[in-house]
Protein backbone atom coordinates (compact mmCIF):
# COMPACT_ATOMS: atom_id res chain seq x y z
CA UNK A 1 0.00 0.00 0.00
CA UNK A 2 2.70 2.33 0.98
CA UNK A 3 4.79 1.58 -2.08
CA UNK A 4 2.05 2.21 -4.87
CA UNK A 5 1.40 5.49 -3.10
CA UNK A 6 5.01 6.67 -3.10
CA UNK A 7 5.01 5.71 -7.30
CA UNK A 8 1.44 7.87 -7.29
CA UNK A 9 3.18 10.28 -5.65
CA UNK A 10 6.43 10.18 -8.04
CA UNK A 11 4.16 9.84 -10.83
CA UNK A 12 2.07 12.71 -10.21
CA UNK A 13 5.35 14.78 -9.26
CA UNK A 14 6.65 14.20 -12.49
CA UNK A 15 3.59 14.74 -14.48
CA UNK A 16 3.16 18.45 -12.90
CA UNK A 17 6.94 18.98 -13.56
CA UNK A 18 6.34 18.73 -17.27
CA UNK A 19 3.36 20.36 -17.64
CA UNK A 20 4.66 23.56 -15.48
CA UNK A 21 7.71 23.56 -18.20
CA UNK A 22 5.62 23.66 -21.20
CA UNK A 23 3.26 26.26 -19.21
CA UNK A 24 5.97 28.38 -18.81
CA UNK A 25 7.47 27.55 -22.29
CA UNK A 26 3.74 28.79 -23.51
CA UNK A 27 3.94 31.54 -21.41
CA UNK A 28 7.38 32.85 -22.78
CA UNK A 29 6.57 32.56 -26.47
CA UNK A 30 3.19 34.13 -25.49
CA UNK A 31 4.85 37.44 -24.20
CA UNK A 32 6.93 37.51 -26.93
CA UNK A 33 4.25 36.55 -29.77
CA UNK A 34 4.46 40.68 -30.49
CA UNK A 35 7.71 40.73 -31.87
CA UNK A 36 6.14 37.80 -34.25
CA UNK A 37 2.80 40.30 -35.33
CA UNK A 38 5.53 43.46 -35.63
CA UNK A 39 7.58 41.47 -38.11
CA UNK A 40 5.04 39.65 -39.75
CA UNK A 41 4.81 42.60 -42.29
CA UNK A 42 8.03 40.83 -44.06
CA UNK A 43 6.86 37.10 -45.22
CA UNK A 44 10.34 35.86 -44.48
CA UNK A 45 11.02 37.57 -41.26
CA UNK A 46 7.86 37.03 -39.69
CA UNK A 47 8.35 33.22 -39.96
CA UNK A 48 12.02 33.30 -39.35
CA UNK A 49 11.34 35.28 -35.72
CA UNK A 50 8.33 33.11 -35.16
CA UNK A 51 11.00 30.11 -35.08
CA UNK A 52 13.36 31.40 -33.25
CA UNK A 53 10.89 32.60 -30.61
CA UNK A 54 10.30 28.96 -30.31
CA UNK A 55 13.78 27.70 -30.01
CA UNK A 56 14.06 30.57 -27.44
CA UNK A 57 11.36 29.98 -25.29
CA UNK A 58 11.76 26.22 -24.86
CA UNK A 59 15.25 26.72 -24.22
CA UNK A 60 14.69 29.67 -21.32
CA UNK A 61 11.83 27.72 -20.20
CA UNK A 62 13.41 24.66 -20.04
CA UNK A 63 16.25 26.18 -18.08
CA UNK A 64 13.51 28.09 -15.91
CA UNK A 65 12.01 25.07 -14.95
CA UNK A 66 15.21 23.21 -14.25
CA UNK A 67 16.15 25.79 -11.72
CA UNK A 68 12.77 26.06 -10.43
CA UNK A 69 12.59 22.35 -10.08
CA UNK A 70 15.94 22.36 -8.42
CA UNK A 71 15.23 24.85 -5.52
CA UNK A 72 12.65 23.17 -4.71
CA UNK A 73 14.35 20.25 -4.33
CA UNK A 74 17.19 21.78 -2.68
CA UNK A 75 14.52 23.17 -0.02
CA UNK A 76 13.48 19.94 0.60
CA UNK A 77 16.85 18.28 0.65
CA UNK A 78 18.91 20.75 2.79
CA UNK A 79 21.60 17.88 3.40
CA UNK A 80 22.49 17.58 -0.09
CA UNK A 81 22.10 21.44 -1.07
CA UNK A 82 24.72 21.60 1.97
CA UNK A 83 27.20 18.86 0.45
CA UNK A 84 26.18 20.67 -2.80
CA UNK A 85 27.50 23.71 -2.14
CA UNK A 86 30.50 22.23 -0.16
CA UNK A 87 31.54 20.47 -3.75
CA UNK A 88 31.33 23.24 -5.22
CA UNK A 89 33.07 25.74 -2.50
CA UNK A 90 36.12 22.86 -2.95
CA UNK A 91 35.86 22.74 -7.22
CA UNK A 92 36.02 26.67 -7.60
CA UNK A 93 39.04 26.95 -5.22
CA UNK A 94 40.76 24.37 -6.95
CA UNK A 95 40.06 26.45 -10.53
CA UNK A 96 40.79 29.70 -8.79
CA UNK A 97 44.67 27.88 -7.40
CA UNK A 98 45.16 26.29 -10.69
CA UNK A 99 44.13 29.70 -12.45
CA UNK A 100 46.69 31.65 -10.46
CA UNK A 101 49.32 29.13 -10.88
CA UNK A 102 48.84 29.35 -14.72
CA UNK A 103 49.35 33.38 -14.65
CA UNK A 104 52.27 33.22 -11.98
CA UNK A 105 53.78 30.47 -14.52
CA UNK A 106 53.22 32.96 -17.88
CA UNK A 107 54.65 36.47 -15.58
CA UNK A 108 57.82 34.11 -15.24
CA UNK A 109 57.80 33.35 -18.63
CA UNK A 110 57.37 36.72 -19.90
CA UNK A 111 59.98 37.63 -17.34
CA UNK A 112 62.37 34.81 -18.88
CA UNK A 113 61.88 36.25 -22.49
CA UNK A 114 62.82 39.95 -21.73
CA UNK A 115 65.82 39.20 -20.00
CA UNK A 116 66.68 36.80 -22.66
CA UNK A 117 65.71 39.82 -25.04
CA UNK A 118 67.77 42.38 -22.69
CA UNK A 119 70.69 39.90 -23.15
CA UNK A 120 70.58 39.67 -27.00
CA UNK A 121 69.52 43.51 -27.85
CA UNK A 122 72.25 45.86 -26.42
Amino acid sequence: MFENALAESKALTNSLRVVGSLMMMTGIATILNPLVVATDIIPCLGESVEVAIGIVSFVLGGFLSLFVIGIAWAANRPVFLGVGVAGATVIGYFIYVGVQKKRQRSREMKLNQEDQLDQILP
